[in-house]
């Protein structure tokens, strides 16, 4: 599941690193993480990336790469401005992060060495002792979750407000099930979004097992997923119904 930080500007500046010739070492190692792994939150609507690039020139070669990839994955999060003045060091950007934390959680928080010592939260880390901190380590491509739609809407909520496709593997799905009654609502949150995903369901075109195994029509699938597509289209979105098989 995809986890999400604020980046302190800092990190890509050498001479906030307790030895200049570290961020060698700790920027690299970041790079897989965030475009593999995560968001990272674009904070003031958009200004956090903006602020990054004017000043690009005097830092680290890899700030612009990083925003670049981080742009064109999508994988830059905006999050709307908050009251206050111009953010215009590390530590106004440190203390913004630590704010809307409260208000949408971050994974945590990645500062330069020296943004750290004035920041004694364990929200932030500091990029130079990063895979010490607790929230770094549970850092997993996995998670058990309890079959409840809400428990689900929490562990997605980054995927399916980021996400430019959504692809659902499950040979048995079937909105018409009582299983799957409750599946509709795990796609509501796609519905306040300007840009709309790609969905997709990948199910078996075969009913059961062994001899009890059927082989519904095509018509008989689009009458067992018309009430889902009639709910979605109330939101702007439609799906696409694929054989697992194939």
């Amino acid at each position: 599941m995809l986890d999400e930080y604020a980046l302190v500007p800092d990190i890509f500046d050498p001479a906030a690193y307790s030895n200049p010739a570290f961020i060698e070492m700790c920027l690299p190692h970041l790079n897989e993480p965030l475009l593999q792994e995560a968001l990272v939150r674009d904070l003031r609507d958009g200004g956090w990336s903006r602020f990054c690039l004017e000043r690009s020139g005097g830092l680290h070669r890899l700030c612009k790469e990083i925003l670049r990839k981080l742009q064109t994955n999508n994988r830059l999060r905006r999050f709307p401005s908050q009251p206050g003045a111009t953010l215009t060091s590390a530590q106004h950007w440190c203390q913004e992060s630590l704010s809307v934390n409260g208000m949408d959680a971050l994974t945590g928080i990645i500062a330069a060495h020296t943004t750290k010592q004035q920041f004694p939260q364990t929200e932030v880390a500091s990029i130079e002792k990063l895979a010490g901190s607790v929230w770094w380590q549970r850092r997993s491509p996995s998670i058990t979750v309890d079959r409840k739609t809400d428990d689900y809407l929490a562990v997605l909520h980054r995927v399916l407000l980021q996400a430019n496709s959504l692809m659902f593997i499950d040979p048995n799905l079937d909105p018409n099930s009582s299983n799957y009654r409750e599946f509709h609502q795990l796609l509501r949150p796609l519905a306040s979004r300007a840009v709309k995903p790609h969905i997709e369901i990948h199910r078996s075109f075969c009913k059961g097992d062994g001899r009890a195994r059927t082989f519904p029509t095509e018509t008989d699938w689009k009458m067992r997923f018309h009430s889902l597509g009639d709910t979605l289209k109330l939101s702007g979105l439609s799906l696409n119904l694929l054989d697992q098989a194939g």
